[in-house]
């Protein structure tokens, strides 16, 4: 499930300090431990309660929180301690003045420094005027977030370097790809449970499902005095590693689930395995004690060969001095049917995480977009730095083929022309004079010069458009809203539903009400507990798999990532829902939707003199002066000759 920025993401408060407080703030949240729509409902649900919040939201496929909150009443730390408190990990990401953000827009320094300075260098930079925030991405790497308008990125980096002259701090490289690094170990863990429970799985539902359709029947392990069925033996040994072993990350999730008062999806799986897997031994064990107990032995001394015990959880038979035990075909069933669905579930979680991946990549594709260094111009030399040590009113070089690191504008006298394909769509190059608008992440295709950054940071054109993309990602369809009410009370609902079935399945055996196999006739009350456990037991495995509270905010979230990786930008995800009723689009001009690579594709051939077609433009600037169509270098056209030739043409049209 995703919450978001968007429509029906925020509540406001009712509370009036919040309404009249200028103290406004604004929070992002890095939530770890959230594993489905019931865990985002319920830290979301834990920060809206806060005295002093204003509005929260919180993106399960991201992990992060955004919450509003009045400084003077609630701090950043309380709140985190609370999230923490329901059973989550919580680091703060930014926190500052929401309206200042807003209208200033934050920026990004890493900084690399020995282990030993992670924390004096974190408290004295939180200590700086305009620094937002300061937080450890590595052992050796520290990100710090500030507001460009209060405090440069070279100057925050000199007070820093001036109070600890005998270290090396430095410039890092951006770790925009940590949280894909984060999710490709998820994703090798993932694999590894899942293919260490899918085998087992598979074996077990040949074994349950497929054989005893064919009447295939592998015999008995012979015993001293009893024989057993080896078709329980191989289920056994095959569905125990996987309920304890590569299912425990449910369990363990379930645990913390519990605790925290607020069951999830995981609470789901794991009820469900632990009760059919104990089901299965309970009737295993049921048949044992029956088959090992006096009356067992005495009537297997009396050899009553091929009398069967007349109850649905017995099913043990007497050879001679040997008994011979193993579960009937239903309770078979519930043995192979834990290792099924957790690696189920586990499969659906390995592509929910490749999902994951995927989209991260497009989104790290687009921010790769802007250039890595720029280069300073200075009164006496000139230097190459990181992009993140720009400062507003530098002087950069753009040279032909660089791409612009910030925006900002054109100050030498020269004109340049710059390929904004990435940012408008735009295919053709167009001209910047002194004064024009540059925007980062465009290409500089002819020309060179020098320009004045004036904005760095989340405020520039490329930075936008990663923030409306990310809002995109965190907004709700209607769908999720269904989601996110239904996930509140969904597992407990399907819990109270198992309960509720299997006492009116208990209820109707028990007064006779409904017919049950001649077999059965002589059941006790406890093997009709068991008949009727299995319709109680079979409400939670089918429930287990929650498709709505995981499905769509993965939906969402490739769907945008994969749109921004095409060059289209999606503002909500509402916008998503209601294309599925578009029957027409409306375009203004066709630079938007063009690839930018020219190339021919109909031809009309003619008879007549090259001379005498006045349409004919050789060359790719058809005569208007502008040769940025050679610079960008258009491909040779590959001739499609068509139709039959016409000599009275007297000019020619492409397709």
């Amino acid at each position: 499930r995703c919450l978001g920025k968007g429509e029906g993401a925020a509540v406001s408060s009712a509370d009036p300090e919040v309404a009249q407080s200028t103290s406004r703030f604004s929070l992002e949240v890095h939530i770890g431990g959230m594993t489905c729509s019931a865990c985002s409902s319920t830290v979301e649900r834990c920060l809206r309660r806060q005295r002093g919040v204003e509005a929260a939201s919180v993106n399960l496929v991201l992990e992060k929180a955004t919450v509003v909150y009045n400084s003077d009443v609630v701090t950043a730390a309380t709140l985190c301690e609370e999230v923490e408190d329901v059973g989550f990990e919580a680091t703060m990401l930014s926190n500052g003045p929401a309206s200042k953000l807003q209208d200033e827009g934050q920026a990004t320094l890493h900084l690399q420094v020995g282990a030993e300075l992670i924390e004096p260098i974190g408290s004295l930079a939180r200590s700086i005027d305009g620094v937002i925030s300061c937080q450890a991405v590595d052992e050796h790497v520290i990100r710090v977030s500030y507001r460009p308008a209060a405090v440069g990125a070279r100057s925050l980096l000199g007070h820093l370097i001036d109070k600890f002259p005998e270290r090396a701090i430095r410039c890092a490289p951006p770790q925009d790809n940590k949280q894909i690094v984060d999710l490709q170990r998820n994703v090798s863990r993932l694999w590894s449970n899942f293919m260490y429970s899918a085998v087992p799985a598979f074996l077990v539902f040949v074994i349950t499902i497929i054989l005893p359709s064919f009447d295939v029947d592998l015999g008995t392990i012979d015993c001293k005095y009893i024989h057993v069925h080896i078709f329980t033996v191989v289920v056994l040994a095959l569905a125990t590693p996987v309920q304890f072993i590569f299912g425990a990350e449910f369990h363990i999730q379930a645990r913390k689930a519990l605790a925290r008062g607020a069951p999830n999806m995981d609470v789901l799986v794991s009820v469900a395995t632990h009760i059919s897997y104990g089901y299965a031994i309970l009737v295993l064990l049921i048949k044992v004690c029956k088959a090992l107990g006096p009356h067992s032995m005495a009537a297997a001394g009396s050899m009553h060969d091929g009398h069967h015990q007349s109850m649905a959880a017995t099913g043990s038979t007497h050879d001679g001095m040997h008994l011979v035990f193993g579960l009937e075909c239903h309770a078979l069933h519930f043995f192979g049917m834990a290792p099924i669905l957790i690696a189920v579930v586990l499969g659906g979680k390995l592509i929910e995480a490749k999902a994951k991946i995927q989209t991260m990549e497009s989104l790290v594709r687009l921010m790769e977009c802007k250039s890595h260094t720029a280069q300073l111009v200075m009164d006496e030399k000139e230097e190459a730095i990181p992009v993140e040590l720009v400062q507003v009113a530098d002087r950069l070089r753009l040279f032909e083929g660089s791409q612009i690191p910030v925006d900002g504008t054109l100050i030498s006298e020269a004109p340049i022309w710059v390929s904004e394909a990435i940012l408008t769509g735009e295919s053709t190059p167009t001209e910047k004079k002194p004064g024009s608008l540059l925007m980062g992440g465009a290409t500089v295709v002819g020309g060179s010069g020098i320009m004045k950054a004036t904005t760095v940071g989340s405020k520039t054109a490329l930075g936008e458009i990663m923030t409306l993309i990310s809002n995109a990602q965190a907004t709700k369809t209607k769908a999720q809203q269904m989601a996110n009410t239904v996930a509140g009370c969904f597992v407990t609902s399907v819990m109270a539903c198992s309960v509720l079935v299997f006492a009116t399945w208990f209820f109707l055996v028990y007064t006779g009400r409904v017919a049950l196999p001649k077999e059965m006739d002589s059941a006790s009350t406890l093997d009709l507990a068991l008949f009727a456990a299995k319709f109680g037991v079979a409400v939670l495995m089918v429930a287990c798999p929650c498709a709505m509270g995981l499905a769509t905010p993965t939906a969402v979230m490739v769907s945008t990532g994969v749109a921004a990786k095409m060059g289209c930008l999606v503002k909500s995800a509402e916008a998503l829902e209601e294309g599925a009723r578009v029957r027409a689009v409306v375009l203004d001009k066709t630079g938007t939707i063009t690839e930018g690579a020219p190339r021919v594709s109909c031809t009309l051939v003619s008879l007549a003199p090259l001379a005498q077609l006045p349409g004919l433009a050789v060359g790719g600037g058809g005569g208007g002066g502008n040769d940025a169509a050679a610079v960008q270098g258009v491909p040779p056209p590959t001739w499609h000759l068509g139709g039959t030739p016409d000599p009275t043409l007297l000019g020619s049209r492409s397709a």
